[in-house]
């Protein structure tokens, strides 16, 4: 009977002995994480209703994110019409794809005083 009771001590220990250790494991991700559209050139920032920076300097093709930072709507509007990002809210954003070179003044048109311009090369 205390051999039995001795296996079986053993066996208890030695199953403890095959856990895991303490040790914690960094790993390393098999894909790259995610990650939204990439946009190029700065960002448009719209704050204390003012578009910044003014004048842009981007390239066909871009993409240009405008983040609206004010605590009211505002768009960002091509005087020509060629880009318009409707209502931005706040702390919202939208995107503009510059589709051809030259230069673009643009404004609100909810805030007519607030103006820019893009320079597209």
């Amino acid at each position: 009977m205390i051999s039995v009771l001795a296996a079986a001590c053993l066996v208890v220990l030695a199953s403890g002995a095959c856990g895991g250790s303490a040790k914690k494991h960094s790993t390393t991700p098999t894909s790259s994480p995610s990650v939204a559209a990439p946009t190029s050139g700065d960002p448009v920032s719209i704050k204390n209703f003012a578009f910044s920076p003014t004048p842009l300097h981007a390239h066909v093709g871009d993409k240009v994110t405008v983040k609206n930072l004010d605590p009211t709507a505002h768009t960002v509007t091509a005087n020509d019409g060629s880009f318009d990002s409707g209502s931005v809210p706040e702390n919202g954003t939208a995107t503009l794809t510059l589709a051809k070179a030259g230069s673009f003044p643009y404004h609100c048109n909810i805030h007519n005083y607030m103006t820019g311009v893009i320079e597209v090369s």
